[in-house]
């Protein structure tokens, strides 16, 4: 099940249908077009964070526990880069394979 990380420091589930989270469902809660950033591997797949890939550039505020996500993943980050706006935390499913979703 994914998670929304609002900017405000609150979360709460989105539970995702057994095909995956839709582009318009995340689009709603992200808010514009998707930047998705890898911060991390499961059995299954990616672990991912899910954003508005112009947040910082319409002035979004910052999101504190996904900017914690993002410094602290895999060590490929930049320690010094924020994340801004709502964001969907998330697990992408079979990467690469044609069966490939978003939960």
């Amino acid at each position: 099940m994914a998670t929304v990380l609002y900017a405000d420091g609150t979360s709460a589930a989105l539970p995702a249908p057994e095909r995956g989270l839709s582009p318009e469902t995340i689009r709603k809660v992200i808010g514009g077009w998707m930047e998705i950033v890898r911060v991390g591997d499961t059995e299954a797949g990616w672990r991912v964070l899910i954003l508005d890939e112009e947040g910082k550039l319409k002035g979004k505020p910052l999101n504190r526990k996904a900017t914690a996500l993002y410094q602290t993943s895999d060590g490929l980050r930049h320690p010094g880069d924020v994340i801004v706006g709502d964001v969907i935390l998330a697990e992408v499913i079979h990467p690469g394979e044609d069966d490939e979703r978003v939960r």
